[in-house]
């Protein structure tokens, strides 16, 4: 097993976690991934609008900034599966034959078992990478759950706002 893989997927997905708990949870404002994507995105938008706080533009900031956070929560979890399925060879293997995942295969693994979907095609090979895909799967049902409620908040005007 190459533990650098290993240890830097299981970062990357520890910080992805914690961002969305802070995030979702906390009335005290985004996680450190989700601001600094925030800020990012709305300086984007701002730039395009042209520097006018009374441009139409800045009424696409709030939707852009809210799915720009989406694909990077989705980006960390994957890419941090995707680096722990990568540090063993054998961690996926195909269901019927046996025989060894590919990287795409892998990121194919990863990507299905975080949506929770279980095609079934390919299969983690031992109890450790068994169990590694269930805490990436409950991960990603309480991802998709968390993640609609905190968008759906965030529509709600009053909703958003710190008590």
């Amino acid at each position: 097993m190459n533990i650098l893989y290993f240890s830097l997927g299981a970062l990357v997905f520890v910080i992805t976690a914690l961002d969305i708990i802070k995030t979702a949870l906390s009335s005290n404002g985004g996680g450190m991934v989700t601001s600094l994507v925030s800020r990012t995105v709305y300086k984007a938008v701002f730039l395009a609008a042209g520097k006018r706080g009374r441009s139409k533009l800045l009424g696409y900031a709030g939707p852009a900034v809210l799915v720009s956070v989406l694909l990077v929560w989705i980006l960390g979890f994957w890419s941090g599966l995707f680096l722990a399925l990568l540090s063993d060879p054998a961690s996926v293997v195909h269901s019927i034959t046996k025989t060894n995942a590919s990287a795409v295969e892998k990121l194919y693994y990863a990507g299905f078992t975080l949506s929770t979907l279980g095609v079934g095609d390919y299969v983690a090979s031992n109890d450790f990478w068994r169990i590694t895909t269930d805490v990436a799967a409950y991960s990603g049902l309480v991802f998709i759950t968390t993640s609609i409620t905190y968008f759906y908040r965030c529509f709600l005007p009053w909703a958003c706002r710190a008590p």
